[in-house]
C-alpha cells in the first residue's frame, strides 16, 4: 500500500472558549464530511465579549480551490460545545446544535437539541430547522455529551443526548422528516458509595454511534471513582488523580423504536490497574459485525509512584469485534510503556495537564482519537498517533495506519502529524473511499492550556492499494 498526501492546510484559528470545551470535544462524532469532491467542516468560534458557559457558535467551512472558505455561521444562537455534522450524497448537510434557551425559560443552563439542514448546492438558502418531538420535557442542558450519526443510504439521522444522571434521550429523524424518540437508561452502579455524582446510575459519556437500516449501536465510557485497590478511601479517588473513565460500555437495538436497546455490555475496563480508557471509533460492516477502537491509558504517575509502585504503566490501542451483541474477537493493535517498549500509542505531551475550571485546578489528559478507515475493497484500517521514541532512542511523533488482521504499521507521510482529529466517516454519511480526510490539531495546535490561539488543520491522503 502507498499513501499519497494530496493536501495539508489550515482551516481556521482562534481562541478556545473558557467553558471547558474545545473544537475536538465531540471527537466521538464528526466535524468533517465529504459529499462527492466537496469537503465541509464545522468549526467552534469563541465569541468576544460573551460570558461562558455558552460563549461559542458554530461556523461552516468548505474546502474550495485548495483553501478553506467560511460560508455560514450561526448569527442568532449561542452554545457551549462544538457542533458535529452529517452529510447525505444528495447534497444535504446536517448540523447537530444545542442552543442555550435559558433566557426564554427562566431556568438556568437549559438548552434545546436541534438538527439544522443545509442545502450545500445553495448555502444561502434558508436553513431548515428540525426539533425533536419528545415525550414530556426532558431537562436538557448545555453540557450535552451528545452523539450524532447518519444512515446515508436510508437518509435517516439519530441523535443521543444525556439527561441528568439517569439516561440518554435518543431521537431518530426519518427520511420523511418525522420523529421517533425514546430513552436509553444507563447501567446501575453495583455500589454507589463514593461514586461519581452520588447517583445510582453511571453516565455513559463521549459515545460513538452508528445507524443502518434502523439498527443502532452506541459505545461510550463511564466514570468510576472505585477500582480494585481503591474501594473505600476517598483520598485516593476523584479528579485530583486524573481521568477516571474506567469502563467501556456498548448497547444496541436491531430496530430503533420497535425493539428496546440491549443491556449494557462491558467491553473493557481498567478496574485492575487504576488507569483509564477512551472510545475511539466504530465501524459496522456489511455483514452486521461491529468493530470498535479504544485506547487504554495507565494509572496516574504520581498516584502509582506514591501508593501503588507494583502496577506497571502501559499504553495500548485496542480492537474489539462484536456480533449480535457478543464479543467475537479482541486484539491489541499497538502497545508501549513499562515492559512494552518506548513507542507509545498516545500523545505523551498531552498527559497530566492542569486545567483551571472556575479557579479550581483539575488534572486531566488529552483524549486519544484513533479512527477507522475502510476502503471500497473492504479493507479496514486503524489510524492512530504515536509518541515516545523508537527502539534506537530517536524521538517519535507521527500518525500510523495498521490494517485489522495485519500487524504491519505504516507511517502517514505528513509534514506534521495530528495528535487529535476527526475523519470523514461513513458513520456520519461520508462515502467509503480510498481518500482519507483528517481534521484536527497538529502538534501544539491546541492552545487551550497555554491561553493562546488554537489552530484547526486539515490533510487529505489517497490510498493506493
Amino acid at each position: 500500500m502507498i499513501l499519497h498526501v494530496e493536501a495539508e492546510n489550515t482551516v481556521y484559528s482562534g481562541m478556545c472558549p473558557q467553558n471547558g470545551s474545545d473544537p475536538l470535544w465531540c471527537s466521538s462524532s464528526c466535524c468533517v464530511g465529504r459529499i462527492g469532491d466537496r469537503v465541509f467542516a464545522t468549526g467552534q468560534e469563541k465569541l468576544p465579549g460573551v460570558e461562558p458557559l455558552n460563549d461559542t457558535r458554530w461556523a461552516l467551512h468548505e474546502l474550495s480551490g485548495g483553501t478553506w472558505q467560511r460560508i455560514l455561521d450561526d448569527s442568532v444562537d449561542r452554545t457551549r460545545e462544538p457542533c458535529p455534522l452529517a452529510v447525505f450524497p444528495d447534497g444535504r448537510l446536517f448540523i447537530s446544535t444545542n442552543p442555550d434557551i435559558s433566557g426564554s425559560t427562566g431556568r438556568p443552563d437549559q438548552a434545546r437539541p436541534e438538527i439544522l439542514e443545509i442545502d450545500t448546492a445553495n448555502p444561502a438558502a434558508p436553513i431548515r430547522r428540525h426539533i425533536p418531538t419528545w415525550d414530556g420535557a426532558p431537562p436538557f442542558t448545555h453540557h450535552s455529551y451528545r452523539a450524532f450519526a447518519a444512515d446515508a443510504d436510508g437518509q435517516e439521522l439519530i441523535l443521543f443526548q444525556n439527561v441528568g444522571s439517569d439516561h440518554s434521550a435518543w431521537a431518530l429523524l426519518d427520511r420523511e422528516g418525522g420523529w421517533l424518540t425514546g430513552a436509553l437508561p444507563w447501567p446501575a452502579y453495583e455500589d454507589g458509595t463514593h461514586e461519581v455524582f452520588n447517583s445510582g446510575r453511571t453516565c455513559v459519556n463521549y459515545m460513538t454511534a452508528a445507524l443502518h437500516d434502523r439498527t443502532a449501536h452506541v459505545c461510550g465510557v463511564s466514570p468510576h471513582n472505585k477500582w480494585r485497590c481503591v474501594r473505600d478511601n476517598p483520598e485516593l479517588m476523584g479528579r485530583r488523580w486524573g481521568n477516571r473513565f474506567r469502563r467501556l460500555y456498548y448497547a444496541w437495538t436491531p430496530a430503533v423504536g420497535e425493539a428496546p436497546f440491549s443491556d449494557w455490555l462491558v467491553v473493557d475496563h481498567t478496574e485492575d490497574t487504576g488507569g483509564w480508557l477512551f472510545p475511539g471509533d466504530m465501524h459496522v460492516a456489511p455483514d452486521g459485525s461491529v468493530h470498535l477502537l479504544h485506547t487504554r491509558l495507565p494509572i496516574d504517575e504520581e498516584l502509582r509512584d506514591i501508593h501503588f509502585p507494583d502496577i506497571p504503566r502501559v499504553y495500548s490501542l485496542e480492537y474489539t469485534c462484536l456480533r449480535d451483541g457478543r464479543v467475537a474477537d479482541r486484539r491489541t493493535l499497538a502497545s508501549g510503556g513499562e515492559g512494552h517498549g518506548p513507542t507509545i500509542p498516545y500523545d505523551l505531551a498531552g498527559e497530566g495537564l492542569t486545567y483551571r475550571w472556575r479557579d479550581l485546578p483539575l488534572r486531566t489528559s488529552r483524549v486519544p482519537t484513533p479512527r477507522f478507515h475502510t476502503t471500497p475493497s473492504g479493507r479496514l484500517y486503524a489510524i492512530f498517533y504515536v509518541s515516545g521514541t523508537d527502539s534506537a532512542g530517536n524521538p517519535l511523533a507521527e500518525n500510523r495506519m495498521v490494517e485489522i488482521g495485519n500487524d504491519k504499521h505504516l507511517t502517514l507521510p505528513l509534514c506534521e502529524p495530528f495528535v487529535q482529529y476527526y475523519t470523514a466517516s461513513p458513520r456520519a454519511g461520508s462515502p467509503i473511499s480510498d481518500t482519507i480526510d483528517l481534521l484536527g490539531f497538529r502538534t501544539d495546535g491546541l492552545g487551550l492550556f497555554q491561553d493562546r490561539p488554537t489552530t484547526v488543520s486539515y490533510a487529505r491522503l489517497r490510498i493506493e492499494e
